[in-house]
């Protein structure tokens, strides 16, 4: 296998292997993370998110409006959240590992 083909390999193994996938779309992201978000809808994970309303709005001429609609009509366990700082992102994930 080539490079690229094992680093698809591993992340999605990633993704099959985890209980929520985490996604941090502030920026103008790779067509990787819009992938891993679509597969992981098809393979039902808990998916948050993370998105700039400077970047991302539900209108033709928005980043992201697309997969992330599509996502949300794959899996319903998706939710989408407008942040204005990765500091609020890590927030985040800090309050997921204090509830379990």
């Amino acid at each position: 296998k080539s490079i690229c083909e094992n680093v698809v390999s591993e992340e999605l193994k990633q993704i099959d292997n985890c209980d929520i996938v985490i996604a941090n779309l502030m920026n103008y992201s790779a067509i990787a993370s819009i992938t891993e978000i679509i597969y992981a809808a098809f393979k039902k994970k808990k998916i948050v998110i993370f998105c700039d309303p400077n970047i991302t709005s539900y209108e033709v001429e928005g980043e992201y409006w697309f997969p992330i609609l599509t996502v949300k009509q794959l899996n319903p366990n998706v939710e989408v959240k407008f942040v204005d700082s990765d500091e609020e992102i890590v927030k985040y994930v800090h309050n997921l590992s204090e509830e379990e």
